[in-house]
Parts: C-alpha cells; sequence; structure tokens
C-alpha cells in the first residue's frame, strides 16, 4: 500500500522525465552532429579549438572523443542524462506522503497500520525504482540507434552508464526526501533542493570538459568507466554511504516528528 501512494505521488514526475526522454531520444536520432560525415571533421579537435576544452585530462582524451562513442557519451550521459536523473531524483524525493508536499494525504497514510519507518524505506524503494527504471530506458535504445545509423554503441556500455547514473543520482532523491520530513515550507524545500543541483550539476565549466574525481556528477555521467575502462568503485561506495545516511536520518526526523 505504501508504495503504491507513493507511485501515485509521483506519478506526473516521472511521466514527465520520460515524456523527455522519449523526446529528445528522437532528437538524439535525428542531430545532424551524429552522422558519419561529421565524425571526419574531428569534432572534439573543433571544440578545443574554440576554447570548450580546457582541461588536460580532457585534452588527452580526445582520441577518444573524436568517435562515435565518444560523441554519444559526451552529449548524451554526460551533457543530458547528468542534468535530467538529478532533477527527476529531486522531485521524486519530495513526493514522499508523509513529506510537506503530501499534507492532504499525511492524516490518511498516518492511519495506516504501518511505521514511519517502514513508510520512509518504501518511498526510498520506489524512488531507487523509477531513476534506474528511467535510467535504463534512457540509454538502452541507444545501441539499436547506433545501429541505424551505421555505427556501433555496446549493449554492455549502456548498461553500465544507465547504473551508475541512477546510483549517482539517488543521492539527490534521499536529499530531497530529509528536507520533505523536514521542513514544511514548500517554497524553502525547493529552493533547498536545487542548492546542489546548481552547484553539483548544472556547471559543467566546459561543455565537454572533465569534472574533478570527487565530483558526483563523474559518476553520474560514469567518466571513469569511459576515460580508463574501470567502474568507479570509491565513488559508489561514497555515494551509497552518503544516501544511506541522508536515509537514516530521514527515519529519525520522521520518527521524532509530531504531526
Amino acid at each position: 500500500m505504501l508504495w503504491q501512494r507513493s507511485l501515485w505521488i509521483t506519478r506526473y514526475s516521472f511521466l514527465m522525465c520520460l515524456a523527455l526522454i522519449i523526446l529528445f531520444m528522437g532528437a538524439f536520432y535525428y542531430f545532424p552532429l551524429l552522422s558519419t560525415r561529421s565524425l571526419d571533421y574531428q569534432w572534439a579537435t573543433g571544440l578545443r579549438q574554440r576554447g570548450f576544452i580546457v582541461s588536460e585530462e580532457s585534452q588527452r582524451l580526445l582520441p577518444l572523443l573524436n568517435t562515435y562513442r565518444g560523441l554519444v557519451w559526451a552529449l548524451w550521459f554526460k551533457l543530458w542524462l547528468n542534468f535530467v536523473l538529478p532533477v527527476s531524483a529531486l522531485f521524486s524525493g519530495l513526493g514522499f506522503p508523509l513529506g510537506s508536499g503530501a499534507t492532504s494525504g499525511r492524516l490518511f497514510t498516518l492511519s495506516l497500520p504501518v511505521s514511519r519507518r517502514n513508510a520512509v524505506f518504501s518511498h526510498a524503494a520506489v524512488c531507487g525504482g523509477e531513476l534506474t527504471l528511467l535510467s535504463l530506458l534512457a540509454s538502452l535504445p541507444i545501441p539499436m540507434i547506433a545501429r541505424l545509423q551505421g555505427q556501433w554503441f555496446s549493449l554492455k556500455d549502456a548498461i553500465i552508464f544507465a547504473l551508475l547514473a541512477a546510483l549517482g543520482a539517488l543521492t539527490f532523491s534521499f536529499f530531497a526526501l530529509l528536507l520533505s520530513v523536514t521542513f514544511e515550507n514548500n517554497l524553502m524545500i525547493t529552493l533547498i533542493a536545487l542548492i546542489p543541483l546548481v552547484i553539483l550539476v548544472l556547471p559543467l565549466r566546459w561543455l565537454y570538459d572533465l569534472h574533478p574525481r570527487w565530483h558526483i556528477s563523474r559518476l553520474i555521467a560514469g567518466e571513469d568507466y569511459f576515460t580508463y575502462g574501470q567502474i568507479p568503485w570509491l565513488g559508489l561506495l561514497i555515494s551509497l554511504l552518503v544516501s544511506i545516511t541522508l536515509l537514516l536520518i530521514s527515519v529519525q526526523t520522521l520518527e521524532r516528528r509530531d504531526f
């Protein structure tokens, strides 16, 4: 019952993000930069000459970026998905049935024969499931689009990029969940929730520049896997520890509140 209420409250934000993914997937297929002809002009080298690529690491990776795989990663996983998933995560976290954004159904949820702890964990599971589903739906069509364009993109890479993005974005969801059970002012909650999005995601420095290793956007974009072919285990561990900490603080905060 709890997970059904969470799904019902977050359905609009989920469908909106899904519609955006479908829309941009169509644009991604017809994007002129993805033609074989444009790849002959070394697009990343052109960006460096115009000053879009400034870090030493990104300049060393020009051979990787000047490929179809590099172009797909830069446009889709680093630029587009790196923004959409955190935004979706924030909306799903704010949709907690006992949070400030669900005042109309709060009393009904409190009347159910379930603990507040289970309510938090149930909503957290829904948030994780929605993010994973959105990330997979946004990534799995990439190999098929590549084949239609006469190119190649590994299905394994698409799945790994999708899972890294979902696990990284989960931190934003649990942060929003904590805000929703801590404060009552929806405007203040929204403004505070946007702070990490602005600080960590929106300032991409330069369009195809790489983030430092500690940056959560580096995990969401799968930069270590793209550049070195390695799973960023340390980044995953840190992200999961932060997510679990935020989740446990949310449980303790909710259990101490008097509605």
